[in-house]
């Protein structure tokens, strides 16, 4: 993966009115889990493939 392609595809999310927070988009963030594959990465990829699969539909 290369930063500048992560880096444009990032989601912005405001914690509050002062606070953003810059985010990997779903699917970038799922790819970095899968690579790490730690049994947490793994977990957490379940999580993410329920949120891709209902924002996809």
């Amino acid at each position: 993966m290369i930063f500048d392609d992560l880096w444009a595809r990032r989601a912005e999310l405001w914690i509050d009115d002062h606070v953003r927070v810059m985010i990997p988009a779903l699917a970038d963030l799922r790819r970095t889990k899968r690579f790490a594959a730690r049994p947490k990465d793994l977990a957490d990829l379940r999580l993410l493939d329920v949120l891709i699969a209902e924002r996809e539909s």
